[in-house]
């Protein structure tokens, strides 16, 4: 085992709000956003330009996701949105009704 247990319970544990619309990304705990997404909750890591690391623990469902480096920062901020739209808004949801 790499990271203790512990530390991941620690550190996917809100510790401030954000105070953002996205349900998604509503809190932040130690490089973790926390929220959910069609009322499930879901953990993410969320890198510069567009690298998607997405737990949601109910399900047991891990999606990953990167798109170009090496972008203009506004780049970045578009591929960051677009990518959040696919998986938040399309990708989970989508699985979320054909699991249950």
């Amino acid at each position: 085992q790499l990271v203790p247990e512990s530390w991941i319970d620690i550190s996917t544990t809100a510790k401030m709000g954000t105070g953002s619309s996205s349900g998604y990304n509503k809190s932040y705990g130690y490089y973790y956003w926390i929220g959910e997404t069609s009322g499930v909750p879901v953990i993410s890591g969320i890198g510069h330009g567009g690298q998607f690391i997405v737990i949601v623990p109910d399900y047991d469902i891990v999606v990953t996701a990167s798109t170009i480096g090496g972008v203009s920062d506004e780049k970045a901020n578009a591929q960051i949105r677009e990518v959040a739209r696919i998986i938040y808004y399309a990708l989970l949801p989508d699985m979320f009704n054909e699991i249950d």
